[in-house]
């Protein structure tokens, strides 16, 4: 199934939505609009449903390769190559673990800066400005949300 045939099955017409919005005087009570992006909203969420069962059926598929893969060829086993693919094997996630009950020599800690939003904040309301050395991140992306009743 292509693109369009999934448009066209979930009666999606891209160009009436974007027809709808354009031409629109008013956004309210505006019903080609609504039942477009209800339509949307609806494909949506199959699909979400669809690609999460997909994952799962993916990940318990890696896991039983996995498996027999380290009883076939051994637990240090990285790559397997048929005709026309081929598994890799490869760690992920830290190499090393800190023991929380255990002091570390702070030469082995790296610690990540950011800006505590609620600080800045809280000094704007105060002093009525940013702090020195503190600008508004102009490339902050904006969310619009959309909830069906």
């Amino acid at each position: 199934m292509n693109k369009q045939e999934v448009l066209d099955f979930f009666q999606i017409d891209v160009a009436k939505l974007k027809e709808s919005i354009t031409e629109a005087t008013k956004l309210e009570d505006n019903n080609e609009m609504f039942l477009q992006l209800s339509n949307t909203s609806k494909a949506k969420q199959v699909i979400k449903d669809v690609l999460d069962e997909l994952e799962s059926v993916e990940s318990e598929a890696k896991s039983l390769i996995n498996n027999k893969a380290k009883t076939l060829y051994g637990v240090d086993w990285q790559a397997i190559v048929g005709e026309g693919y081929k598994i890799n094997r490869q760690p992920t996630g830290n190499v090393y673990i800190r023991n929380p009950e255990i002091p570390v020599n702070k030469k082995f800690i790296e610690i990540k800066e950011s800006i505590n939003t609620k600080v800045v904040d809280a000094y704007i309301e105060k002093e009525g400005k940013l702090p020195n050395g503190i600008e508004i991140n102009p490339t902050r992306g904006e969310s619009i949300r959309i909830s069906i009743k």
